[in-house]
Order: structure tokens, then C-alpha cells, then sequence
């Protein structure tokens, strides 16, 4: 439950709510060089630490950890649909698994 003093913060629990319905994907899935009009960026916390909730028109993905101490000052400046997330692909860094890499690009310069 999110509480901010003694009142429980029903704006903030309702955006996290409401994308119930839409499925939440691994980066990977998403049509690779196809833009996803973004709807919102949240900061979240989970088990493993903070991550970036991405939610897009249809379903919603977390972002690679890497970026998210760079995307988390930022992540006032992603408005509803002003962005798109582009799924670029795989790149091997010398890991088990491959690096899954992925471009946020403004949308209004297409």
C-alpha cells in the first residue's frame, strides 16, 4: 500500500493499477525496429533493486538495469506519447546472456 503521511496516495496507486490489463513483456518480445509510442516511465523497487517500468500503448516492459540511474533524473521529462521505445536487438558483451539493446526516440522529429 502506497502512504504518504497518514493518507494512502490513491493518484499514485492508480497508475500502477490501471496497466492490470496489459500484459508486461520481456524487451526481447517486442518487434525488433518497431516503434512503441511510450505512455508512461515509472522508477519502481523490487527484489532485485529499482528498475524502469516502461508502459506502453498495448502491454508494458522493465528496461535493462544499466540505464536506470541515468533514466531515473530524467524520468519527469517522458510525457505520454511524446517518446517511442525501439527494440534494436541482442549484442554480446562477454556475459551468459546477451545485452538486449533498445533506443528511446523522440517522437515528434520523425
Amino acid at each position: 500500500m502506497i502512504i504518504i503521511g497518514k493518507k494512502m496516495d490513491l493518484k499514485q496507486l492508480n497508475t500502477f493499477g490501471l496497466i492490470e490489463n496489459k500484459p508486461l513483456v520481456k524487451l526481447s518480445e517486442l518487434p525488433l525496429d518497431a516503434p512503441h509510442p511510450t505512455i508512461s516511465l515509472k522508477v519502481t523497487k523490487g527484489k532485485f533493486g529499482e528498475s524502469i517500468f516502461v508502459e506502453l500503448e498495448d502491454k508494458a516492459v522493465f528496461l535493462p538495469k544499466r540505464v536506470t540511474d541515468y533514466l531515473k533524473p530524467n524520468i519527469k521529462k517522458f510525457t505520454t506519447l511524446k517518446y517511442s521505445l525501439i527494440y534494436r536487438g541482442t549484442k554480446e558483451v562477454g556475459k551468459p546472456q546477451p545485452a538486449n539493446q533498445f533506443e528511446i526516440v523522440d517522437t515528434r522529429e520523425e
